[in-house]
């Protein structure tokens, strides 16, 4: 980032105030009203004109960047494939109901009663 961008922004920054929402949240209006509040909608063109200037400086870095970053031609990428190392990998079979332990299984077990509770560690 040069030293003019980083003065522009610096500069928007400081013209900006904030805003807390408090405890009441975020105030959903009735279907129809439009809330034009001068100072928001100011606001919101001084960050669009902003936003349209940044991009066009941030697409530029991004072009930059990824020709940068490429240390070859992309027809000479391999792509690679994985397979099982085991030969005998079995995969499984469906289980029954009786053989399945879920969390509500776990709600039956009981415990003995020294380990039912922390103890403090002497």
């Amino acid at each position: 980032m040069t030293v003019q961008e980083l003065l522009l922004v610096l500069v928007y920054l400081s013209a900006c105030s904030a805003q807390l929402i408090g405890s009441r949240g975020v105030i959903t209006l009735r279907e129809g009203v439009e809330y034009r509040d001068p100072e928001t909608v100011e606001a919101s063109q001084q960050v669009a004109t902003f936003a349209q200037q940044f991009q066009e400086v941030d697409d530029e870095i991004a072009d930059r960047r990824s020709h940068t970053n490429s240390f070859g031609p992309r027809q000479s990428e391999v792509t690679p494939s994985f397979k099982t190392q085991l030969s005998d990998n079995v995969n499984g079979r469906p289980l029954i109901e009786n053989e399945i332990f879920d969390f509500l299984d776990t709600r039956f077990i009981e415990p003995p009663r020294e380990l039912q509770f922390n103890k403090f560690n002497d």
